[in-house]
């Protein structure tokens, strides 16, 4: 039957009734952009087997993707792009839009643009749904693209999980990358790819380098190995923030409003907002490890306990009550 329907209103009948009949159909009705567009809307494969003369035509390309999306939007025609030209492959314009219909079209993007770190920001922004999706444009993206430092953490603020997963997997344990990964809360880990997951290396950077990321990974919260080097993170971390307080001025410390010293009273007013935040962090995560196997092992009880904030209290109170301690001088907490 191929080529011998050229009638357009048995066309139009037998493409409503069977999508996949426009193959069939003669050379003037595949060159026929109206028609064409119609047969495009109902089944993007269509563009296939439109005439060489629309499937090279970067107007017609621009068209039928809009008729995609008004047509049939449940059909993400996310092959589309690959059943386009060179050329047309190549053209930002034309991929933009191909990619606004479903990143997945990014795969057909020319080596060109998939290496370009403007274009792929821009792409980056365009592109609005899940996080799968953004880490599939990183992942179509070039080596060299994948490997660039600088490129990755400009684009991390868009969306880190999706750069996590995008990005090689020898940059992802540079410490530049970690570092910027701990600066985010509340990320949803959740999205990560498994070998992802699965990368112990990787998590046991990040939790050396922030603690409080334990309480977004609660996947994590039976393994001890893991759960400890997070403990000890904050316990240490939490140490040096209190041996850096100034409290020589008592009644900067207990009258911040009423001091003399602007400097002391500022520097106590954040020191409280600070043992605050720790407290409430700590306590998350307590309450975490309540609700896990690791309950009752003394190692992580020992701990957590040694995290609580009257533990801390104690410690400032030996700092500022310490009659050892010469004018401008204090101990470490030990």
């Amino acid at each position: 039957m191929k080529d011998v329907i050229s009638d357009i209103n048995i066309a139009t009948n037998l493409l409503i009734n069977d999508s996949r009949s426009f193959k069939n159909f003669s050379r003037d009705l595949r060159n026929n952009e109206k028609f064409a567009l119609f047969a495009i809307s109902l089944n993007p494969i269509n563009f296939f087997y439109v005439s060489e003369n629309l499937k090279s035509s970067k107007d017609f390309a621009v068209k039928a993707l809009r008729s995609c999306i008004l047509g049939n939007p449940i059909f993400t025609a996310s092959k589309m792009l690959g059943f386009m030209n060179t050329e047309l492959r190549d053209d930002e314009e034309v991929v933009k839009y191909a990619v606004s219909l479903s990143p997945f079209n990014f795969e057909y993007a020319s080596s060109r643009l998939t290496d370009s770190e403007e274009f792929v920001k821009e792409i980056m922004k365009l592109v609005v749904g899940p996080t799968l999706m953004l880490s599939f444009i990183l992942e179509c993206c070039s080596d060299r693209l994948r490997n660039n430092k600088k490129f990755i953490l400009d684009i991390m603020d868009i969306d880190p999980i999706a750069v996590i997963n995008g990005c090689s997997k020898t940059l992802l344990l540079n410490n530049d990358i970690i570092n910027k990964i701990c600066s985010f809360n509340n990320l949803d880990y959740n999205n990560l790819n498994p070998d992802i997951k699965n990368n112990r290396e990787f998590f046991e950077k990040l939790f050396s380098k922030n603690g409080f990321l334990l309480i977004d990974t609660p996947m994590y919260i039976e393994d001890k190995d893991l759960v400890l080097i997070a403990l000890n993170t904050i316990k240490r971390e939490f140490k040096a923030r209190i041996n850096s307080y100034n409290y020589n001025s008592k009644q900067a410390r207990y009258y911040p409003y009423d001091s003399n010293s602007e400097y002391f009273a500022n520097r106590v007013v954040e020191n409280e907002l600070d043992i605050d935040f720790y407290t409430h962090m700590i306590e998350k995560i307590r309450e975490l490890i309540k609700l896990s196997s690791l309950k009752s092992d003394p190692e992580v009880v020992k701990i957590v306990e040694e995290l609580l904030v009257l533990k801390a209290f104690e410690e400032l109170r030996k700092i500022e009550n310490s009659k050892s301690e010469k004018p401008n001088e204090r101990k470490l907490v030990k």
